[in-house]
């Protein structure tokens, strides 16, 4: 059995189906100069090619109901970017074929943002990557269309993957689970994965060679671990929790659109996280965005977005959320998210440096410009502005005061403004956690960043694999620390919501309310799930539940409880089950 990291919901069984990678021959031949417009001319068609490819994946991701999207629009702008394609063309122009001069600028760029120390900006070479074998395949003629022969659904396996190919072989629909040695949780290919609700693992190791094409495996998501060669009775076992699975989900998505109310009569709102302006179809039956990363609008871009461009990208969100609160995040820069046109001052260890408001407060004029974006688009809608990583008192009464100023400034200008804008922390550092009596008595309101909350308090990098155990997410350490904080929220009458992954993990989020949250924000395919347990508990079962987690004695105690609980509240009544299997 290998254990890897999990994505998606899910458990699936079938064949293992090894991905041929595409390897492309370049032609290293000099071309005389009446064949090197020809040469250009092949280049652009193979561009326009690809970026034709490009828009069906993003149309058909729209489709299902994703905002990943965004990640191959981004391969388009890197598809199109002038100064790429003016590089190749001039390299063309000196007598080189079209494929090397792809192969050779396209390997450049990238080699460059490899080196970064930083994985998400290695991540972006990858992207490079993807699109440079996209362009080649269309300059070389090799179709689009090596999708699995076999008979039934299998698990498509490599050493990594590239997110089109997985979306590709998505839309074929041969393709139950996905495999890889290598990835992460934060990696574009993991972020499609769960986009298109398809059981992946990832960062199983070198293992994996080891079982042949054609193999019988079992993948599980929420356990982590990929089965190979099960026995007859292992095979069968799989078959009947895939098939539970499939009701238990065909169950859920009845709740995709239900407000979120126990059966006593309690309400939760659910939000939305979202990263990008084109929002999902699920944020018309959410209560809100929970969290807007605006740094994705940075990360997008090949230069600093200035206030108008900003501007009008917050606008546009509060306009169509239509008076629902917006939690604009500011500006999250630093440790495993840079900016290549941004670069930073290397540190030891970045995750505990200069980063989020520690970079704010370094660079004013970043700060400012950002703030000033968004004071005016509050004009537009039910704004909410919120600091990262406030570690102290200090922190939020600064970040407070220069808010209130650029504000004041824009007002003496004449600008439009909203009047009634609450500002609030983002409690993810646990001294923040731990004087959270002291923050809810001044801030209007907080949300809790479980991601990082949970990476500072158990001394574990979120971004290394190798250590992903140790963060321990479920402990009842961390949900007593949680506890604690919606008391003191709790005892002031503030808003606060969770908006890290523990929000849109359904186990967790019973926890969550039970102690007190009435916020939970998470990606859209969480949604149902979370919906589901609320609807199917009252308070008083969901309160039990959270003094008992908080009471166990390990992270594996707390675990069976979230578990067995979950299990009961969403077992099919005899009619839901009845619905599915007609």
């Amino acid at each position: 059995m290998l254990h890897g990291i999990g994505v998606s919901h899910g458990i699936v069984r079938g064949v293992l189906y090894r991905e041929t990678t595409f390897v492309p021959v370049i032609s290293r031949e000099e071309i005389a100069p009446e064949g090197r417009p020809g040469q250009a001319q092949k280049y652009k068609d193979a561009r326009q090619s690809a970026e034709e490819e490009l828009q069906k994946l993003i149309d058909s991701l729209q489709a299902q109901g994703t905002d990943k999207a965004a990640i191959f629009a981004a391969h388009q702008e890197i598809l199109l970017d002038e100064a790429m394609e003016e590089e190749i063309l001039e390299t063309i122009g000196e007598g080189q074929t079209a494929d090397s001069a792809v192969e050779d600028v396209y390997r450049a760029y990238a080699k460059r943002i490899a080196r970064a120390k930083d994985p998400v900006i290695r991540e972006r070479a990858k992207d490079l990557d993807d699109v440079r074998l996209r362009l080649l395949r269309n300059l070389q003629g090799v179709p689009d269309d090596l999708v699995p022969g076999t008979d039934g659904p299998c698990i498509a396996a490599a050493e990594e993957w590239l997110p089109s190919r997985i979306a590709r072989l998505a839309a074929a629909g041969r393709v139950a689970g996905i495999v890889a040695e290598k990835g992460s949780a934060i990696c574009h290919a993991a972020i499609v994965c769960e986009a298109l609700g398809l059981p992946a693992l990832f960062g199983v190791g070198e293992g994996l060679k080891e079982a042949p094409a054609g193999t019988r495996v079992i993948l599980d998501a929420q356990a982590a671990t990929l089965e190979i060669s099960p026995d007859e009775e292992q095979w069968r076992e799989a078959g009947e929790r895939v098939e539970q699975f499939r009701r238990a989900a065909a169950i859920a998505r009845q709740y995709a659109d239900r407000p979120a109310v126990t059966t006593d009569g309690r309400r939760v709102e659910i939000c939305l996280n979202a990263g990008a302006v084109d929002l999902p179809p699920q944020s018309d039956v959410c209560d809100g965005v929970g969290l807007f990363r605006t740094e994705f609008l940075f990360m997008e871009q090949q230069h600093l977005p200035t206030e108008d461009e900003q501007y009008e990208a917050y606008a546009a969100v509060l306009c169509k959320m239509g008076g629902r609160p917006v939690i604009l995040r500011t500006l999250d820069i630093g440790a495993d998210k840079q900016l290549e046109y941004f670069p930073l001052p290397k540190e030891e260890n970045p995750a505990l440096g200069v980063r989020a408001l520690r970079l704010c407060f370094d660079k004013p004029d970043l700060f400012r410009t950002q703030l000033r974006a968004a004071w005016r688009a509050s004009a537009h809608g039910n704004l909410w502005l919120m600091f990262p990583m406030v570690g102290s008192l200090e922190d939020w009464r600064r970040a407070k005061q220069i808010c209130l100023d650029v504000r004041r400034e824009l007002e003496q200008q004449g600008a439009a403004v909203g009047r009634n804008v609450p500002i609030g922390a983002m409690i993810e550092i646990p001294s923040a956690a731990l004087q959270a009596d002291r923050l809810a008595a001044e801030a209007d309101f907080a949300s809790v960043g479980t991601n990082d909350l949970c990476q500072y308090l158990f001394a574990a990098d979120r971004t290394n694999a190798r250590v992903a155990a140790y963060a321990q997410s479920h402990s009842p350490v961390l949900m007593e620390l949680l506890g604690r904080v919606a008391a003191a929220f709790e005892a002031q009458g503030k808003p606060l919501s969770v908006c890290g992954e523990l929000g849109g993990d359904a186990r967790a989020a019973a926890v969550l309310v039970g102690m007190g949250y009435k916020k939970l924000s998470m990606s859209p395919g969480n949604m149902p799930y979370v919906r589901q347990v609320i609807c199917r508990s009252s308070m008083e079962e969901l309160q039990s539940l959270a003094r008992q987690v908080c009471a166990a004695a390990t992270q594996g105690e707390a675990e069976e409880l979230m578990q067995r609980f979950y299990q009961g509240v969403t077992r099919a009544p005899e009619e839901e089950a009845k619905c599915i299997h007609e």
